[in-house]
């Protein structure tokens, strides 16, 4: 085996190997850190609890009653309070839709919002 001048068969390599590992371990952790969600800030809880072909009124109450903290149902501006609840955390945004003429739920959905100052994948094109 040629060697560069200077060098040793034992060290070729080997600080690269833990190096790897150690970078590899952090990512680990702090991608399990980055999952865990402290259950007083989450709604997912309340999101669960809704089931399809609820009441109305029993959704909006378990949404407005369950988290102090936070506010109630809420609607846009062209949407009716009749056909729409929606609330969030500082994960998701929550959207439950009612049939106005039986007031029911009759789908609920939720999205990940996205977190300002982390763009690690986003591109912007101009």
């Amino acid at each position: 085996m040629n060697l560069p001048i200077g060098t040793d068969a034992g060290k070729l390599g080997g600080s690269r190997c833990p190096m790897l590992v150690y970078a590899v371990l952090a990512g680990s952790l702090a991608g399990i850190l980055w999952g865990i969600e402290p259950p007083e800030l989450s709604r997912w809880h309340e999101y669960e609890a809704i089931r399809l072909w609820m009441p109305q009124q029993e959704a909006v109450n378990l949404v407005e009653n369950s988290s102090p903290g936070y506010a109630g149902c809420g609607t846009l501006h062209y949407e009716g309070r009749d056909s729409v609840c929606r609330f969030e955390d500082p994960w998701r945004g929550y959207i439950i839709n009612f049939n106005p003429d039986t007031k029911l739920v009759s789908r609920k959905r939720f999205y990940f919002k996205r977190v300002p100052g982390l763009n690690f994948f986003s591109r912007r094109f101009r």
